[in-house]
């Protein structure tokens, strides 16, 4: 596979090359400069400084998906310098870590192309994207455990430390409700939790990315369709070691493998929405009954995991293929 990038005009045209050059490094600037912004906005205390910060990969992917890697490497360079700059050395790896290196990658991912005959034939496929930042995720929990080896209690004694003193402190419950009971009750899954959110954070500003671009015929690559989203075998068999490892294990093995095998389960949840949209297709009424859906996943948190379990069953049973009548389910481009 090789990188796709945007149309150059006159490839021999050294002016047209200089422009390019010059655009390329206007935007990154101007993205990297935005993206450390609306993440340090947060500290700020601004009103909307939250939304901000969750926005703060748009900029790179932005610039990344509409003009190829090299705006994106000087988007994601400038980034991190200007939030070492803005606040320490330990907030801009922080940023690195968890927005400027993920937007590389679904980046850099999104715009390998299958070339044959000097013509794209096919892209890397959205899935094995989703199961690398799912990857990522699990390194990022891998770490906070080693780092954690000489505290009391391991990794889950240091949650258990933050949440209740974070709830004691910041937060104001109902009457007779114990913040530090609350805190207690989210021990077990806070990392995993944490990290799927910030999975669905980079899954979302994506999608809005790519989806703005296409809008404005200013998109590199077709927009996947997602309905015939595919995972890589890899993962499944990751999933069912570290879910292993969480009924096995003891100590910080066990609650690292409790909060890993939720990271992994995100890109199996979006299987099993694939799943649902594709059997609701045999349906007269779609629409209503993926609104009743769509419903009961946003009000019954438990149902998220009715989903995942759903795209494992999918992953070794091909339900999708089913019920299309047999026809395969690719990632082909909309």
């Amino acid at each position: 596979m090789v990188a796709a990038s945007a149309p150059t005009g006159d490839i021999w045209g050294g002016r047209q090359r200089r422009a390019n050059m010059n655009r390329d490094l206007l935007v990154g600037t101007a993205a990297g400069a935005t993206s450390a912004l609306f993440w340090f906005s947060i500290l700020s205390g601004i009103s909307g400084g939250v939304l901000l910060a969750y926005l703060s990969p748009f900029p790179l992917l932005l610039s990344g998906l509409n003009l190829g890697m090299r705006p994106m490497n000087i988007a994601a360079a400038v980034a991190v310098v200007l939030a070492a700059v803005i606040s320490s050395p330990l907030a801009a790896g922080l940023f690195a870590a968890s927005i400027a290196l993920p937007s590389w990658i679904i980046v850099r991912q999104a715009l390998l192309g299958q070339v044959k005959d000097e013509t794209i034939v096919g892209w890397f496929p959205v899935g094995h994207i989703l199961a690398m930042i799912a990857g990522l995720g699990t390194i990022f929990i891998a770490a906070l455990a080693v780092t954690h080896l000489g505290v009391e209690g391991g990794l889950e004694g240091a949650v258990e430390s933050f949440l209740k003193e974070a709830f004691a402190t910041w937060f104001v419950t109902a009457d007779g409700v114990d913040p530090v009971m609350i805190a207690g009750r989210l021990v077990p899954f806070f990392p995993g939790l944490v990290v799927s959110s910030w999975i669905l954070l980079m899954v979302v500003n994506a999608t809005v990315a790519q989806g703005l671009l296409v809008r404005l015929g200013r998109n590199i690559r077709p927009s996947p369709a997602y309905a015939r989203l595919t995972l890589p075998d890899w993962l499944s068999w990751a999933f069912v070691a570290a879910a292993a490892l969480s009924l096995i294990g003891s100590g910080d093995l066990q609650y690292v493998g409790r909060n890993v095998a939720i990271v992994l389960a995100v890109p199996f949840f979006f299987l099993g929405l694939s799943t649902v949209h594709t059997a609701a297709q045999r349906l007269p009424n779609k629409r209503a009954m993926l609104a009743v859906f769509y419903m009961i996943l946003l009000f019954f948190g438990w149902s998220a995991l009715a989903v995942a379990g759903l795209g494992f069953f999918e992953q070794w049973a091909g339900l999708r293929h089913r019920f299309n009548g047999g026809h395969t389910g690719n990632e082909e481009e909309e």
